[in-house]
């Protein structure tokens, strides 16, 4: 009876893994058909990816270099804040209250540049 409890769980980790992959391509492709638009942006806040990640039930560490940086973006227009990961040449770059025009292709980052 366990063995089947066990292959149940792996093949439905199968199966999120198999999903989560169709989803970020489906996304991927829906951005490289998009435009790229401009938009007045401020900078709400900064933030990098922690030393460590939860995988499971234990930590894992996250060597500096595999680390993300994320910027939150507020747009003048609709007040809406985003949240996207940029390259860390932008995350240095870039302050908090900075405003500028932000370069969008569907949902991705592209560039942001100071006014």
């Amino acid at each position: 009876m366990p063995p089947t409890i066990f292959l149940i769980g792996v093949l439905i980790m199968i199966l999120i893994a198999v999903i989560r992959v169709i989803l970020y391509n489906k996304e991927q492709s829906y951005n490289d058909f998009q435009p790229i638009t401009p938009s007045c942006a401020r900078i709400i806040s900064k933030r990098k990816d922690g030393e460590y990640r939860r995988s499971g039930a234990r930590f894992v560490y996250i060597p500096e270099k595999q680390r993300r940086n994320y910027i939150k973006f507020e747009f003048a227009s609709t007040k809406q804040i985003k949240e996207f990961c940029v390259p860390d040449n932008d995350y240095e770059k870039f302050f908090e209250e900075d405003i500028g025009t932000l370069n969008l292709q569907g949902t991705r980052y592209i560039s942001f540049e100071l006014q």
